[in-house]
Order: structure tokens, then sequence, then C-alpha cells
């Protein structure tokens, strides 16, 4: 025993006073301390992640309430000042998601007023595509918005058309907007800039998340997901799979498949593929409610680590889940951001129908935004009709003048005295001539000569007679062989080069036709210029477009004919005559960054 009273090894516990026990006191030691410490900051650990979680289930768009906002006023710190000395809180371990709870505003992104951009990007690559002939690009071939709407919880889904003619920010050029990933570096290095372009769209309203996956991923998220039964509603073939029309369950390759067609269908199409991914959409929506998956969101996301890319954090998917588990699906429209295709600037583009697109962002986000004219239907035909007309100029021009100079050369030449053809001598016949006269025979007595008749009173002396043709005479029969058809009756190409190079000594080489067809040129040439003067300077186009966009569309048409016109009569004439410039029809467009378009 110590002087403390403490028991030693092996002693037992001293008594006080003799009368009992001495009461033991306890020893805090190093080891103990250590201990207890840790315990304490386990607890409050799992009562702060509690609390965390909880705080989540009843106010989802918090977790987004760090995101920038669209005026560059510093975003909202994500601490919600309610929840300070609440930290014993009890999180319920089956929380219930009231529609109230789901619709707290998000009153820090002003711009968006309660709105989170979500953009979700399929990019159309596939092992099978490697093998394609000098594609080693892939695009962000399916770009569907969701604009997730906490406030008045609802979503409005709107799809983007990949041909769409789009301005990618920060890059100069005629692109699509599927080409926006290429600008920007590549799959997964370019998603910024899909949601860059995206907001383009938007009219500037920011678009600060995505999703992204490749079409392989595609099939492994739906497999995931245990497939979907889906009423087919066309018949297809894609790679030798073939599928029917009518209720089935579709594994995640039939998804991809029918996700992917677009040709050799009733309805063919980009537009009509867009159709079918968004109803595809919400079929594994619900099938993932039915089969209570939505709350898995996260840890699918987590599983799919490396294939499927986003800036979202783990708690801003959380909160997209919890949102989606009571959302209904009338409660998700659909929209499309579409136009008409134009087969201009070297492409076929879809061209953005403005009017539409300032309605529907009005509709769903109640902003007004303005239309970029610059990329609306009539001012991009107009301005890709003059563009071409001007390279159609420039050649026709130049084989024009060229063709003037030689019509004009050949119409000076003399015309040489045409030679008579050569006639065969006449044959003299028993008619009396005095060139052919036989004298009368003498006689050596003087006895009378004798009394001739008709018949002996001229003699013809064939075996005297001159040669009776000339040297290079030819017969009827030989004359009509060596004389060459009418040139209007053959369109052999050696008479072709027979008239534009004939034998030396001879006359004009072109006729009337020749003649008419450089007039027509000519009158080609002053029409196209006329045309192209119509809306003046590029600088008034986009005031003319804003106005009557729809005339416009009208006069590129003209100018379209016009020009193909010039063109059809440039290439006739260069046949008749012949022409050894160059010929060039294609536009030449310059790109800060090339992108096969395949």
């Amino acid at each position: 025993m110590d002087k403390r009273g403490e028991m030693q090894p092996g002693g037992k516990p001293p008594a006080e006073n003799g009368d009992g026990p001495v009461k033991r006191r306890f020893r805090w030691t190093v080891g103990r301390i250590i201990a207890l410490s840790l315990a304490g900051v386990v607890v409050a650990a799992l009562g702060f992640a509690g609390l965390h979680y909880y705080h989540l289930m009843r106010n989802p768009g918090a977790a987004f309430q760090t995101r920038p906002v669209a005026s560059g006023t510093p975003a909202a710190s994500a601490t919600d000042p309610t929840t300070a000395g609440t930290a014993a809180a009890t999180p319920s371990p089956t929380p219930t998601l009231s529609p109230y709870e789901l619709l707290q505003a998000n009153a820090d992104y002003s711009l968006m007023d309660g709105i989170v951009n979500v953009l979700l990007v399929g990019v159309d690559y596939a092992p099978e595509r490697e093998t394609w002939n000098g594609k080693h690009e892939y695009h962000a071939d399916v770009m569907l918005l969701l604009a997730v709407n906490f406030k008045e919880n609802k979503v409005d889904m709107i799809s983007i058309p990949r041909d769409t003619y789009a301005k990618i920010p920060g890059v100069n050029g005629k692109y699509k907007i599927n080409a926006s990933i290429n600008c920007g570096g590549g799959m997964p290095e370019g998603l910024p800039k899909v949601c860059e372009s995206a907001s383009w769209m938007l009219g500037g309203i920011p678009v600060d998340y995505y999703y992204a996956v490749t079409m392989p991923v595609v099939k492994e998220l739906v497999d995931a997901i245990g497939g979907v039964e889906y009423d087919l509603d066309v018949d297809f073939t894609m790679a030798g799979r073939s599928y029917k029309k009518g209720l089935q369950y579709m594994d995640g390759q039939a998804v991809l498949d029918y996700l992917r067609v677009r040709k050799n269908v009733a309805q063919a199409g980009d537009q009509n593929r867009i159709n079918r991914q968004k109803k595809m959409l919400l079929a594994l929506f619900d099938a993932c409610k039915e089969r209570n998956l939505v709350v898995k969101f996260p840890e699918i996301v987590q599983a799919f680590q490396g294939k499927l890319f986003t800036n979202m954090s783990f708690d801003q998917t959380v909160a997209l889940a919890l949102f989606a588990y009571n959302l209904p699906a009338e409660r998700i429209a659909m929209h499309s951001m579409g136009g008409t295709t134009a087969d201009i600037y070297n492409w076929a583009f879809v061209l953005t129908d403005q009017k539409k697109r300032v309605e529907l962002i009005q509709e769903v986000y109640g902003i007004d935004v303005p239309q970029e004219v610059q990329y609306s239907r009539g001012y991009c035909m107009w301005e890709w009709a003059y563009m071409k007309s001007g390279v159609y100029l420039e050649t026709v021009e130049k084989m024009e003048a060229a063709m003037a100079r030689t019509l004009a050369a050949d119409a000076a030449l003399a015309t040489p005295t045409a030679m008579p053809t050569p006639t065969a001598t006449p044959i003299p016949t028993a008619t009396p001539a005095p060139a052919t006269t036989a004298a009368p025979i003498p006689t050596a007595t003087p006895t009378p000569p004798p009394e001739t008749t008709g018949e002996t009173s001229t003699v013809t002396q064939p075996a005297t007679l001159p040669e009776t043709t000339t040297p290079n005479a030819t017969t009827p029969e030989d004359a009509t062989a060596r004389t060459d058809p009418p040139q209007a009756q053959t369109d052999a190409p050696e008479a072709d080069r027979a008239r534009r190079d004939p034998p030396s000594g001879a006359g004009p080489r072109f006729g009337p036709e020749e003649h008419a067809l450089l007039d027509q040129l000519q009158t080609d040439i002053s029409r196209v210029k006329q045309l192209r003067s119509t809306y003046g300077s590029e600088k008034s186009w986009a005031k003319r477009a804003a106005s009557n966009g729809g005339g416009m569309a009208g006069k590129a048409q003209e100018l379209t004919k016009a020009m193909e016109e010039m063109k059809a009569h440039a290439l006739a004439l260069k046949d008749r005559v012949g022409y050894s410039g160059s010929l060039n029809w294609r536009v030449k467009l310059s790109y800060d960054i090339a992108v096969d378009f395949r």
C-alpha cells in the first residue's frame, strides 16, 4: 500500500480508520483519455452526418446553393443558419418527403429563380466506329437539357438537335452544336464547352451541370436497372439485330439500338429520333420509380465512375434523386429547340426557329431573350447564297472573259474562197460538134464519094479521145462519201475536236450556237450581280432578317436558282468552245478548330 492509500499489485482495498473500506479514486491515465476522446469524435461525426443528411432530405435544393450565379455576384453560402444549434437532432429513419418541403425556393439564384439546369449528353462513341475511315472524333450527338424547377415541382426537358447551327463561345467558324465537345478539347475535357453552347442557346441562362455517357455505357446502365418494358413504336434493324413493334421487354442492347436508329424506319430523321429518346428516358424513369431505384441513383453514379462523367457532387446527385422520388411523370414536360434543315455551309444544318425559341425560353424560365437573327433561317440562307454566288461569279467571269476573246478572234478569221468541186469532163455525144466532126475521107479517084447514111454521118472515136477526167476529179459517189455530216447531227467527241481544232487555213470554227451561249452567260452574270445587291452590305442584313426573315429566304432561293443556271450555261459553253482554266464551285470556310462533322 502506498501513501495515497491506493492498492498495490496483489494487495487488498485499504480500510479507513479500520471501520470499513476506503473509497476508490479513479485514475485518469493517458490511454483512457485518448480512448474517450476518439469515442467523442465518432459520436459527433455521426451526429453531424445525420444532421446533414436530414437537412438534404428536407431541402434538396440546398445542395445547389453554392453554384455560380449568372450575374457574377458571389454565390450564397450553403450554410443554413436555421440549423445552428440543432446538432442533437436525430434523423428520421424513414423520412417522408412532402411536396411543400421539396418546393423550397433557391433564393440566392436570382436569374434562375429556383431552376437548376442539368445537361444530359450522349457521346456518339462506340467500338465499331473505330474502323470508320478517317473518323477519330466523337460528338455530343444527344443533348437533353433538364430544367429542374424546385419551386414549381416540375421538370422541363428541352432537346437540342445535334445538327443545330450554333455559336460555340470563344470559337470562330460555322459549327454544329454537337461539335462543341471537340472545340472544348474532346471527351471529357470538352463537356464544359458543351454546357456553354447550351447556355448560348438559352440566351445566356447558365447551364452549370452535366452528366455524360458514351453509347456502350448506356447499355450497361439500362442493364444495371433491369431493363424496361416498352411499347416499341417502329420496326427496325440495327447491326443485324431486328425488332418488331409492340409491347416487349428491352435490355440494354435493345434500348441502345432504339435510341440510335435514325434511318430506314417509318419515322426517320433526327427529330423523330429525338422524340423517341425522350419517350424512352421517361419509360426508364418510371421503371426506376416502380422498382424503388430512384433513391439508389447516387450509388449507381458512383458504380459507374470513370464511365459516367459529371461535374455534380455526391450531395447534389442525392438532392436530385430525392427530388425525383416524389416527382410524378406528368410533371415532366417535353420540348424541342427545333427548326428546319437546310444544306448550307457545306453541310446539312438545323436552323432554329428563333421566334419559337424565344417563346420556349419565356415559357420555361419566364425570361425574355432576344432572337439570334444571324442564326435564323432567312439570314443564314441568304448569307450562304451570297457566299456561294460570289465563288461562282469569280469562276464564271474568268471563263466568260476567256470565251469572249476566243469567239471574237474566231469571228475575225477571213472566210476563204470556196474551191469548186472538181467535176468530170463531159463525154462528147453523137451530136455534131465542130470540135468533134470527122473530116471527109479523101479518095484516090475522081469518082464522087459514095452516098452515106445518117448512121455514118458522124463517128466517135473513143479510143482516140483525150482523158475525160481531170487528174484530181472524183465521182459523185466519192464526193458524197467524203463530205462531213452537218455538225448538228453528231455529238461525237471527234466532231467536237474537229470543230475546235480545224485544219490550218480554215475559217471560223464556231457558229451562232456558241455566240448565243456566250450572250446568255453574260446575261446570267448581270442577273446574279443584281440579286446579290438586293440587301446592300452585310451590315444591313441582320436588320432586314429581324423584320422580314421570310423574305430573305425567298430571295436566297431566287439567287440560288440564278447562279445554278449561270453555272450550267458556263459548263455548256466550256464543252463547245474549250477552256483550260480551273473551275471552283466550292466555298472554303475558315475554322478556328477543324472538326469532322460525320
